[in-house]
């Protein structure tokens, strides 16, 4: 109930203030379609999941086909997009009524001269570099969300407030169950704050609370677990050529079995430019976990949820510390260390490779009580990009992973077996009309 009111009486402040939003301008209308078709084939042999000796690899082409259209006039914007993601072969070619064709986004937004906004619909969310709510493009059906954003933006400020709440279908009468078909959860509520006014130094805080449905169903009896994540993003230039990022995230709250949450995020990374053709980069990653095996367990729950985050790449790109909330299949969570290096051959073509070594971050015991070494493996990441055109862009890779015993134990598969991942895509992202009037 008072999160009812609590949306209600934000919706009344905002649409109380609508004498500020800007008069309607009609010469200032402007509008932009634009079509996207990505295909992806891709080589599995222990990507997101190590291999056993017998296992086969895997091969297949998958496709996002996306159009969009914005709308845009002072004051007002407007945006749709609908898109499509298959792999090659899974529907008929004759036709059918079989579809997956969704809504990607729908969104409107009311902005006023001095900086404040209201947007709602399903939308992006995205802060910083994604580590918690993040667009996942990577992924083909990529990931958007029904929400409303207050927020307050400027040259030097960025206030966003966010508030969801899902339901599985309209209700007449009963209570508010939410069986989470589409969406993970049944509320969220985000409060977002960067600071652009410094030259050298950008720093952003972030609170999130996800309200997870633990009620009973046969009763429909709503009940919310609700997971609090909160922290800073901190961005330093002491060097024009040198980049310094650091995150630091705090994690506390109940889980769907009521346990207490404490768990942690630390991320530090360092961009050198080398030359204009040449970046170098080091950093390393640490998400706390749960003991596994310990009888000193303690009864608080310590693994570090990612949320709705972007994980393709921070963590190795075979995706093999991904499946969340968890970094492993024990909980254990994860520390990655990595080198990288970015090479710009030509302006259309460019080479990145990366190294990464990972480890688990807590303590984990065989069934004879046995500690088991915190190594996991090492990963090589190669990555090539050409563009072909302006809007036109080819991209290959290939990685490999290199696992050990405690790989084995805690994630499954063989570490004697090559793993290894290779893909191809092509993105084709025109912008086919635009207009002003």
């Amino acid at each position: 109930m008072k999160l009812k009111l609590f949306l209600f009486f934000s919706v009344l402040i905002s649409v109380s203030g609508w004498s500020s939003f800007a008069q309607e301008n009609d010469k200032a209308n402007q509008i932009s379609v634009g079509i996207q078709v990505r295909p992806r084939a891709e080589y599995r042999n222990g990507y997101k999941t190590p291999l056993n000796k017998d296992d086969k690899s895997a091969g297949f082409i998958n496709q996002r086909a996306r159009l969009s259209l914005e709308y845009q006039r002072e004051g007002l914007s407007a945006g749709l997009s609908l898109q499509n993601v298959s792999v090659w072969g899974e529907y008929p070619i004759s036709n059918t009524n079989k579809s997956n064709t969704v809504v990607n986004e729908a969104w409107a937004q009311l902005k006023s001269r001095n900086g404040f906004f209201m947007k709602f619909g399903r939308q992006v969310l995205h802060y910083n570099d994604g580590r918690l709510l993040s667009v996942a493009d990577w992924n083909q059906a990529a990931r958007s969300h029904d929400a409303l954003k207050l927020g307050y933006q400027t040259s030097m400020h960025q206030l966003d407030f966010v508030l969801a709440y899902n339901q599985d279908s309209e209700k007449n009468s009963g209570g508010s169950y939410y069986y989470a078909y589409g969406v993970p959860y049944k509320t969220l509520q985000t409060l977002y704050y960067q600071y652009n006014g410094w030259k050298n130094f950008n720093p952003s805080f972030i609170f999130i609370n996800v309200g997870l449905e633990n009620g009973q169903p046969l009763k429909n009896e709503s009940k919310l677990a609700n997971i609090q994540t909160m922290g800073t993003n901190l961005i330093y230039n002491p060097l024009k050529n040198l980049r310094l990022h650091g995150i630091g995230y705090y994690q506390s709250g109940k889980t769907k079995n009521d346990m207490n949450i404490s768990a942690y995020m630390l991320s530090l990374k360092a961009e050198y430019d080398a030359t204009k053709q040449l970046k170098l980069t080091a950093g390393t990653d640490l998400l706390s976990g749960e003991e596994y095996g310990s009888p000193d367990a303690n009864d608080s729950y310590n693994a570090f949820n990612t949320l709705y985050a972007g994980n393709h790449g921070f963590y190795g790109v075979m995706d093999l510390f991904i499946d969340a909330p968890y970094r492993t299949s024990m909980n254990v969570g994860i520390w990655d260390k990595y080198l990288g290096t970015s090479i710009k051959i030509s302006p259309k073509t460019a080479l990145e490779l990366n190294y990464h070594h990972f480890s688990i971050a807590s303590d984990a015991y065989e069934m004879m009580g046995e500690k088991l070494k915190k190594g996991l493996g090492s990963e090589i990441d190669l990555q090539f990009d050409y563009t072909l055109l302006k809007d036109v862009k080819l991209t290959c890779g290939y990685s490999a992973f290199l696992g050990t015993k405690t790989m084995d134990y805690v994630k499954g598969g063989d570490h004697k077996k090559w793993q290894d991942w290779a893909f191809m895509s092509i993105n084709v992202n025109p912008r086919i009309f635009s207009a002003k009037w």
